[in-house]
Order: structure tokens, then C-alpha cells, then sequence
């Protein structure tokens, strides 16, 4: 997958590319080897980079300066975003995660610090920079890792609700497909795939898809993006006990009681948790709903 920028300048004289466009059709990150072979000389380039042309990441690599601060710092380091902060530089939902995660091939010697190109990783105090030995130099992103990496870098890096939900934003999302996640998951030692069956981009939103993640794994089904008349609720379970799951950007929502009146009325029973009470307590949201299904309220009583 190629980097999306903003059309460069074509400041092209004489019928010699200029160095932002080199660097541009690289994908956006070059070796000082491309900006040589295309006929720029030392000189050139240093005037580019003083002109803000090009940015020099680390010694004799170069991007471009729409390139963002994520990717930018990754090149600097050595490698290519991976987890998370790869999931999150693609637009996917992802959990709180202070840790910025680069994947580095096995080879890889002298990996520079986040902050300057000046030391190495090991040199400076930076407990959010985690490094990744596992980049196979595979895809053609010159900023990310493939899914075959980042994804079960997920799984290793955060618990099993969070990994699943972010999946679950990627397939919605169309970053990866549903035949790229089935190779992905049969890829993983069994151990991994536990509960990951039922990952399949269903959930609009990352709370929805961990507490249907969690209550699987407790045996109990979870229908995502169900309707009821020409209503969608999150989540079922059974036939009447419906799950409303708010999201971080609706987590202090007016509840619409009206409609929850309206299903009452129609046998419903439901019960809505916020996106702290997901993100932070799950257990508790699980427990509270097991205890609801054990009860059989998730079951319409028998005529």
C-alpha cells in the first residue's frame, strides 16, 4: 500500500527531476543512492533539505515534508510503525495506547532514539518507544508493516478485547480483507486464535466489538447491528435482552429514553454501559450481563 500525499510542486529545470519529486514517487521516503542516480549532486541536495524540500530523517534518508510526524519519526528510528500505532496511522480504531511501536528487520544495527537522528534508541531514556525485531522488509508501505506483522503484533501487545477490536475497525474499514484476516488468524499458534473466530468487522464501534468479544468467550452470542422495526441496536442477546454500547465520542450522550420506553413496551429489556465501563472495567460489564443471561431474561417467556 502506498502513502497518500498532497500532489508535490513541479519544480522539475533542465529535465532533471527535483528532489521533493524524487522522494514523492519513492512513496515518500528515499536513500541519498535515488537522489544521486537521478542526477543530483551532494550540493543539491543539502540546498533541498536547507530549503525545507526534503527532510533528512536519519543519515542519507529523506522524506517529504507533507509526510506526517508518525511516519517521519519511524524512519528515523530505522523501521516501519507497527501494533497499534500502525493500526492508528491507517485511520483504525484503536484502544489507549501511549507506546509507540517500530518494527525493525532482524539485521538492523544502530537504531536511532524518536528524537534526534543524532543517538541511538539505546542511548536515550524512552520507555514509549518499543522496538519490534520483526519486520521481514515484506508490502510495499514505506512507513508501515503489512497486516501479516501488525496484526499479530496486536494480539501479542494488548489484551484479547482490544486486539479484537481493533481488527474488527480494520475489516469495517476495508484496511485488510476478510480472506487477508482468515490467512492472518491460521497463521497464529493456536494458542492465539482463541476466540478470534468471531472477529469479522460487524461492530460499528471498538466497545461493541469488545464486549462481544468478552461475552463469547464466555459462551454467550452476541448478534451485532441487529434490527428491531426500523430501529438498530448494538447488540442482542437471546431474543430481548439488547445491549447499547456508547462509544468514546457519545459516552456522555443524552440516553434516548423514548426508544427505550418504546422497546420495553415491546418485551425488551435494555441496558446500556458507557465507554469507560467497557474500557477500563470489563469484567464488571461481563459479570453483570452472565448473571442477567443465567437468570434467562435474555429469553422471551414461553406462550
Amino acid at each position: 500500500m502506498r502513502a497518500s500525499y498532497t500532489r508535490c510542486p513541479d519544480h522539475a529545470t533542465l529535465g532533471q527531476m527535483n528532489a521533493h519529486h524524487i522522494v514523492h514517487e519513492a512513496g515518500g521516503l528515499a536513500p541519498s543512492s535515488a537522489l544521486r542516480e537521478a542526477g543530483l549532486t551532494p550540493a543539491a541536495i543539502q540546498k533541498a533539505v536547507l530549503r525545507g524540500d526534503i527532510y533528512r530523517v536519519r543519515k542519507g534518508w529523506f522524506t517529504c515534508p507533507e509526510v506526517d510526524v508518525e511516519r517521519r519519526v519511524a524512519a528515523r528510528v530505522g523501521g516501519r510503525l507497527t501494533g497499534t500505532t500502525a493500526a492508528a496511522a491507517l485511520g483504525i480504531w484503536t484502544p489507549p495506547d501511549q507506546r509507540f511501536h517500530v518494527a525493525l528487520p532482524h539485521n538492523a544495527c544502530r537504531p536511532r532514539a524518536r528524537s534526534t537522528a543524532f543517538q541511538r534508541s539505546t542511548e536515550v531514556v524512552d520507555p514509549g518507544l518499543v522496538l519490534h525485531w520483526n519486520d521481514d522488509r515484506s508490502g510495499q508501505h514505506p512507513f508501515i508493516v503489512p497486516a501479516t506483522i501488525w496484526i499479530p503484533q496486536v494480539i501479542d501487545d494488548v489484551e484479547a478485547p482490544r486486539a479484537a477490536a481493533v481488527i474488527d475497525s480494520a475489516l469495517r474499514l476495508g484496511r485488510i480483507g476478510q480472506d487477508e484476516w482468515r490467512s492472518v488468524l491460521g497463521s497464529l499458534p493456536l494458542e492465539k486464535r482463541q476466540g478470534f473466530d468471531v472477529v469479522d468487522g460487524a461492530p460499528e464501534t471498538g466497545t461493541e466489538s469488545m464486549v462481544r468479544f468478552a461475552l463469547n468467550a464466555a459462551g454467550i452470542i452476541a448478534r451485532p447491528q441487529f434490527e428491531v422495526g426500523r430501529r438498530r441496536g448494538d447488540l442482542l442477546v437471546g431474543d430481548r435482552l439488547i445491549l447499547e454500547i456508547d462509544s468514546e465520542v457519545h459516552h456522555a450522550r443524552i440516553r434516548d429514553s423514548k426508544r427505550d420506553r418504546e422497546l420495553a413496551a415491546s418485551g425488551y429489556v435494555v441496558l446500556h454501559f458507557d465507554y469507560v465501563e467497557v474500557m477500563y472495567d470489563l469484567p464488571a460489564v461481563i459479570a453483570e450481563i452472565v448473571a442477567l443471561v443465567r437468570a434467562g431474561v435474555h429469553l422471551r417467556a414461553a406462550v
